[in-house]
């Protein structure tokens, strides 16, 4: 019979644990950068070791990691998410993954509108196709693993289905859709191929009976789609709403 009163359980060693969050959004375009692009929320240590990481903290005795994930997002970020949940993605327990001691960290993943994110504390920095920093830098710790971990899986639902994260509500035009998946995925998109497959998931937005129509840059008023249902591409039009590559 295996022991596992209080005291047996003192017996073995005991690792810190922490919480680590990628923040994902899509920021805006601007007349230096025309092109919307995904990026993350990136904060400096100041402290040994130095360097630029993912927002995060350890977790306290009696807290569970969503505590502790909301304590990192008021505590160190200054951000109420209200409602938002972040997703538990990963599990990180290499023994050598932080100088400092025997860490094991969980990672969450959280993708916000660009709207909600202004004042927070930190750099809201663009990621390139591989899901690194495009700048160039590399993150502390093992934040490296984690943001292209964290970049694949909403890639890979953005892929899927029309903006599955809700970053842009429940009412959009086809551009604005197009525009957001393209940030997202970091390559154009075939427009004729994309407004076809996501069509099947939107109805038109009517006031009075009549469709509603919103002014884009250039062209005439696009018509508002509301988001019907959720759903799923198949692979082969996945694969068929990319541009083919040069």
């Amino acid at each position: 019979m295996v022991d596992m009163s209080p005291s047996s359980l003192s017996t073995y060693p005991r690792p810190s644990v922490a919480v680590d969050v990628a923040l994902l959004t899509v920021g805006a375009a601007t007349d230096a950068d025309p092109a919307q692009r995904l990026k993350v929320l990136v904060q400096q240590r100041t402290s040994t070791p130095r360097g630029p990481v993912l927002p995060g903290r350890f977790v306290r005795e009696g807290e569970t990691f969503a505590d502790a994930v909301a304590a990192t997002f008021s505590e160190k970020v200054g951000l109420d998410i209200g409602g938002a949940e972040p997703r538990l993605l990963g599990m990180y327990d290499d023994p050598q993954r932080d100088e400092r001691g025997w860490v094991l960290s969980a990672l969450h993943v959280l993708a916000l509108p660009s709207s909600m994110l202004e004042g927070i504390e930190g750099q809201l920095l663009a990621v390139d196709a591989e899901g690194h920093l495009a700048d160039g830098r590399s993150l502390e710790f093992d934040h490296d693993d984690m943001l292209i971990s964290a970049v694949r899986r909403m890639r890979r639902h953005y892929e899927e289905s029309p903006d599955p994260y809700r970053l842009l509500g429940d009412t959009f035009t086809l551009g604005q859709l197009r525009d957001l998946h393209e940030g997202v995925l970091g390559e154009p998109l075939l427009k004729d191929t994309f407004n076809r497959r996501m069509k099947q998931y939107l109805t038109e937005k009517l006031v009075g009976g009549e469709p509603v129509r919103e002014h884009e840059t250039g062209g005439r008023p696009a018509l508002v789609y509301n988001r019907t249902k959720d759903g799923t591409l198949t692979e082969r039009e996945r694969r068929r709403l990319l541009l083919p590559r040069r």
